[in-house]
């Protein structure tokens, strides 16, 4: 190539390789963007939950994956793996699984990318694979509930049963035909979940689903990160709502075989 032609070339390559930086660079401020508004609509933990963290009677292990609540006396089976509801720091749902581990029952909290159980469904592999023995059960709050009945869908040999707070499962977590026991616990005062299409995926779940009302609980109520945007009124004192959904999980977890 004459060397014309090569100081002609040279303008156009400096022109792509900026244009390429440009690029680059705004990509990167978008996703930056992006982070800092999905920061902003997160819920964290209220003061509840972070005392409940600072438990004596149980022990509390915190890892990169998951947030352990272990009884200090005798334990019971199956044990308890939780997904947060979209947007919900996992710290959030500490008093609930308090309750469950004063109960006999471990509890993993289990953390997710961005707080969103969407990016991390299978995150219940890395308990599950460090387990020793025992069985589990698998569930979550809103969102989180859909990505674990679809994790359990793929997985039933793994689980005992599948637990929906506020929540249900959709097509790609039919739990027909699985053998998996369920649970759906709701709250009356929930204006978040959409109870039409609650009532529509109903066909996913077992003919044998225990349902199980709070009466007077609302969708935030299920964790402790506070209120959250749409929801009705709780009309139970602080606190009441994870005893009473302890109690239901813990009734059901009885009766599994």
């Amino acid at each position: 190539m004459s060397e014309f032609a090569n100081s002609q070339s040279r303008p156009k390559h400096r022109r792509r390789t900026k244009a390429a930086m440009w690029i680059a660079a705004s990509l990167l401020l978008l996703a930056a963007a992006g982070l800092i508004v999905l920061k902003a609509l997160s819920y964290g933990p209220a003061a509840e939950a972070e005392e409940a963290l600072r438990a004596a009677d149980v022990e509390v292990e915190q890892t990169d994956s998951f947030i352990a609540f272990v009884p200090t006396g005798d334990r019971k089976s199956p044990s308890v793996l939780l997904y947060p509801g979209a947007l919900v720091d996992e710290r959030s749902y500490a008093p609930l699984a308090l309750e469950l581990s004063r109960r006999g029952y471990p509890a993993y909290l289990i953390r997710m990318p961005l707080d969103l159980a969407v990016l991390g469904g299978s995150r219940a592999d890395g308990v599950l694979d460090s387990a020793r023995d025992g069985s589990f059960v698998i569930g979550g709050h809103s969102l989180g509930g859909v990505m674990a009945a679809r994790y359990a869908a793929e997985h039933p040999d793994r689980l005992a049963g599948v637990f929906f707070l506020a929540s249900y499962p959709d097509p790609k977590g039919d739990l027909n035909g699985s053998g998996l026991k369920a649970l759906s616990v709701f709250a009356t005062n929930d204006e978040v979940m959409d109870r039409g299409d609650w009532g529509q995926a109903k066909r996913w779940l077992p003919p044998d689903t225990a349902y199980v009302p709070i009466e007077g609980g609302n969708h935030a109520g299920f964790g402790a990160y506070g209120e959250q945007r749409g929801d009705g009124k709780s009309t139970l004192p602080a606190g009441a709502q994870a005893r009473h959904t302890a109690e239901a999980m813990a009734a059901w977890l009885e009766s599994l075989p």
